[in-house]
């Protein structure tokens, strides 16, 4: 038999073993040294005649998938909170500079005690309240159903992005970005409440 119809047979062998496992192929052709001539010679999956390069014997097919991976995403709700050392962070803010910053949230939430609801709930004592307990204030489905306590971690995170802390909630404010703003902020709403929270 012709030299490369030896060829053409050892390629038809190989390639249903390359598709699973090149190196398994390779490794069968390296143990036929009589089928092949000496004077090829493989390197780097290539065969050198001659200082010519010619196709390999077999082939594989390239950038076949196979098998998908699913990824699950996290919100971004609480990603930026999630890890954040809560003291260091409140340490950048102070009370005074919340009373300030708080004037953009007076238009619609009062914050003295006794105060009544406004476009939004009072935040008289919000700190410990659980999400959506006002009995007199008409809350989103998003707020009754999310049924977790104001805390500092909670009122970091939605004060931060309202939208995206709380799915469906209709407080239309974009959120604090500037951390001394915020924690200035949560410190405020502390300070004012029958009962604080400790400090961590």
């Amino acid at each position: 038999m012709k030299q490369r119809h030896i060829r053409r047979h050892i390629r038809k062998m190989c390639e249903p073993i390359a598709k699973h496992n090149q190196s398994m192929a390779a490794g069968l052709l390296s143990c036929c040294p009589t089928l092949v001539s000496e004077d090829h010679q493989r390197k780097n999956g290539k065969w050198l005649r001659h200082e010519k390069t010619i196709d390999f014997v077999f082939k594989t097919k390239e950038n076949v998938v196979a098998y998908k991976v699913e990824v699950q995403t996290k919100d971004v709700s609480s990603a930026e909170t999630v890890s954040l050392d809560m003291a260091s962070f409140l340490s950048l803010g102070d009370v005074e500079h919340g009373k300030k910053v708080f004037k953009k949230c007076a238009a619609c939430h009062s914050i003295n005690k006794g105060g009544k609801n406004k476009i939004g709930p009072a935040l008289w004592s919000v700190m410990q309240r659980k999400s959506g307990e006002l009995s007199d204030y008409k809350y989103s489905k998003a707020l009754l159903d999310y049924e977790k306590q104001w805390n500092f971690e909670e009122l970091n995170g939605f004060l931060l992005k309202p939208a995206t802390w709380i799915k469906g909630n209709k407080m239309g404010f974009a959120g604090l970005k500037d951390d001394k703003d915020r924690a200035s902020v949560i410190l405020y709403l502390n300070d004012s409440s029958d009962v604080q929270l400790p400090l961590p």
